[in-house]
């Protein structure tokens, strides 16, 4: 169906010795990165987390837009 396939961008990040996974959902970025142990972790992570993603995109697009929007936020852990 059109309009259930989310746009997800997963990028993996480090700074120093801190490792993490930013996502982005139809141009909305997640204000709250995944920690990772490592760059390694990081990356094994990153394809993932972008299927996760887009799963439960689908899944909450056919339960209705709200459910959607609160779907991706509940498994990202923002709380808006």
């Amino acid at each position: 169906m059109a309009g259930e396939e989310a746009r997800v961008k997963v990028h993996v990040s480090g700074e120093d010795d801190f490792f993490w996974v930013e996502n982005t959902v139809n141009g909305y970025a997640s204000n709250i990165p995944i920690r990772a142990a490592s760059i390694e972790d990081a990356e094994r992570m990153a394809p993932q987390i972008e299927h996760l993603i887009k799963t439960l995109y689908r899944k909450a697009y056919r339960d209705g837009f709200f459910s959607c929007q609160q779907a991706i936020k509940d498994v990202l852990g923002i709380s808006k």
